[in-house]
């Protein structure tokens, strides 16, 4: 009987241990734009503190939730036009007034919470879902907009969110 059960318990082990290698392959998209982030805000510790964040989160994601691999793809994508955003200001014009650069990178972030919004599934786990993307999505935009002040990255975080949930709530009300 312990030979079964010792069977089992590798069985298992390996099996999660294929899983969590596999979920932590999202390393090959945070770390390029890690990189890139470094290399454009000028601000390495922060960054590299972030993206070590965001790899956490996302491999985590993709490893323990059933829809983890598109909850994650769905959160880069929200976060990533707040990022281009603060990235594009940091490159040709970083003497910007932090009024514009809050303005820029909290619509972005709208935007992009307002398209993430409309992906999500209304039926199942939709609170988990939802913080789950805007998380993601969250801290990438923030890898690109903390250079830009702590205020700038609260309004992209604070966009996705409102974003995201303004479009989910106006799905449901909508009959289908």
């Amino acid at each position: 009987m312990s030979e079964v059960a010792a069977l089992r318990r590798r069985a298992r082990d390996a099996y999660e241990h294929g899983r969590l290698r596999i979920a932590s392959r999202v390393g090959w998209v945070v770390v390029p734009i890690a990189l890139l982030c470094m290399w454009e805000t000028r601000a390495p510790l922060r960054t590299a503190l972030l993206a070590a964040a965001v790899f956490a989160l996302a491999t985590m994601i993709r490893w323990r939730q059933v829809a983890g691999f598109k909850i994650v793809r769905t959160g880069f994508q929200s976060g990533a036009v707040p990022l281009a955003a603060a990235l594009g200001l940091c490159r040709f014009a970083p003497e910007c007034p932090p009024s514009l650069a809050l303005a820029l990178c909290g619509s972005g972030g709208l935007m992009a919470g307002a398209l993430f919004g409309r992906t999500l599934d209304a039926e199942r786990n939709a609170l988990t879902t939802w913080l789950s993307v805007a998380t993601v999505g969250g801290l990438l935009a923030t890898m690109g907009c903390l250079a830009l002040g702590v205020g700038t990255a609260l309004g992209a975080v604070s966009g996705i969110a409102v974003g995201a949930a303004i479009t989910t709530l106006a799905a449901r009300r909508v009959p289908a």
